[in-house]
């Protein structure tokens, strides 16, 4: 007699695998889409320094991109460092050097998409936001596109009248202008604006897929999971869509025994040592002049310090500072909440990852900002009274002095209003409440064909 089955879905995973902060909440995802019985498949492109995360999945890994020309490497590489971001896809999509110079790049890209995403008959593909090709492959495929996103970049965040004037944006005529106006403008041109898409659209109407038709629509998929809580954003009476659902934070893993290091031992006693203790976590997206100039200024200080250098630093450049006994350089540790839980202060960039993981941890900040979106998640932190935001635009080593010891003089009550903060945030379960939205989709998603075959 006959037997026949429903085959598995296959849920594609396209993470930013040179960023810590896109890749872990992808990974975190796919594990419990493991758990609800999917089978799961990752793909590789430029740059893969976490592909270490996935490899503990036991899933398929397969690289989806060429290398690009050396050429234009360095031209992004320049690019990323005067825009204070490591976010290779943005500019891959957004930069002029597309229309001038690399257009046949990510013609390329699209192509090897298009074939690999074919051949391994994936159902469903969920990329981080910034992963702009998967776009126009899935589209002509007619695969299902899941994002996973910020609330700081979403309709809602909008709309709420959350948005404050980029820092980047500023000059001396800005300046003059009352920030009220500032940010009421920024509210109603950003969910309208187009000038960072003209290259995207550009490519995408080269393969006859759909444009987008404002700067936030890059970021959505078919499916858009925001993996934020409503109430830490400031998000008001706004009801979840099939477009917009909010999932509620995914925190970083413990890497225990993923990347050790001598000193991980030490870091307990060090933190020991009279005196207040500052951890400063940049993760991978800050510029090495900035996080250099924050080291020394910290170096003059009498605080100590346990600076995470991730890959901003290379071991060559590292062993090349002279700094005091008061700081301690770690390139990973296990768990940055167990370190974070144990400092007096965090100074930190705006990655939603690390945010979060400043906010469960309770302890006062001073943020400062890469770009645009991390400066709305430090500013969904410090609106509840826990620290600061400084401009990276405009950073000085006086002002993160200044900053550091207003808050060590007034501790007490960013303390307190740290933990007030920590025991209103949910229990973060972002990770399974998107499998759950995936496995929901996948068994209505009229894209979505499943296969009946005879055992």
């Amino acid at each position: 007699m006959s037997r026949y089955t429903i085959k598995k879905p296959l849920v594609g995973f396209l993470p930013m695998l040179n960023n810590f902060g896109e890749t872990y909440p992808l990974v975190e995802v796919a594990k419990n889409c493991k758990k609800l019985g999917m089978d799961i498949i990752f793909f590789e492109s430029y740059n893969p320094q976490y592909t270490n995360l996935v490899k503990d999945l036991g899933c398929k890994i397969i690289k989806i991109r060429d290398p690009p020309p050396e050429e234009y490497v360095k031209d992004i590489e320049r690019l990323e460092e005067s825009l204070g971001s490591d976010n290779l896809s943005f500019e891959r999509a957004c930069s002029e050097l597309v229309d001038d110079k690399y257009k046949e790049v990510i013609i390329n890209d699209v192509q090897k998409e298009l074939e690999i995403f074919k051949d391994t008959k994936i159902d469903i593909l969920v990329s981080s936001g910034f992963e702009f090709t998967a776009h126009i492959s899935t589209s002509l495929l007619d695969i299902p596109l899941v994002t996973l996103i910020s609330g700081a970049v979403s309709q809602a965040y909008f709309k709420s009248n959350l948005g404050e004037f980029p820092d980047n944006y500023e000059n001396l005529l800005t300046k003059l202008i009352p920030k009220y106006i500032k940010n009421r403008f920024t509210n109603w041109y950003i969910p309208k604006d187009k000038s960072n898409i003209k290259s995207y659209n550009k490519i995408s109407k080269n393969f006859s897929a759909p444009i987008k038709k404002s700067f936030l629509e890059l970021f959505y998929g078919n499916y858009t999971l925001i993996v934020d809580d409503k109430e830490f954003v400031g998000v008001k009476n706004l009801d979840d869509s099939n477009s917009e659902r909010w999932v509620g934070p995914i925190l970083p893993p413990k890497l225990d025994g993923m990347y050790t290091d001598k000193l991980e031992k030490d870091i307990g006693k060090y933190i020991g040592i009279p005196g207040k203790s500052i951890l400063l976590s940049m993760g991978s997206s800050t510029t090495k002049n900035l996080f250099i100039k924050i080291l020394k200024k910290l170096d003059s200080t009498p605080y100590n310090v346990i600076a995470i250098y991730t890959n901003i630093l290379t071991e060559e450049e590292r062993s090349k500072l002279k700094l005091h006994d008061n700081i301690i350089l770690k390139k990973f540790v296990s768990s940055i909440k167990n370190i974070n839980e144990k400092v007096d202060l965090a100074i930190i960039h705006g990655g939603r990852g690390t945010v979060y993981t400043a906010a469960y941890s309770g302890k006062p900040v001073i943020g400062i900002p890469m770009h645009f979106e991390q400066q709305c998640n430090l500013n969904n932190l410090t609106r509840h009274g826990t620290g600061f935001v400084l401009s990276k635009k405009y950073f000085t080593g006086k002002k993160l002095v200044a900053t550091i010891n207003n808050i060590f003089n007034n501790y007490e009550e960013f303390l307190k209003n740290s933990k007030q903060l920590k025991n209103k945030l949910p229990e973060p379960k972002g990770a399974k409440n998107a499998a759950k939205i995936i496995s929901n989709i996948i068994d209505n998603d009229k894209k979505i064909k499943r296969t009946i075959y005879n055992e």
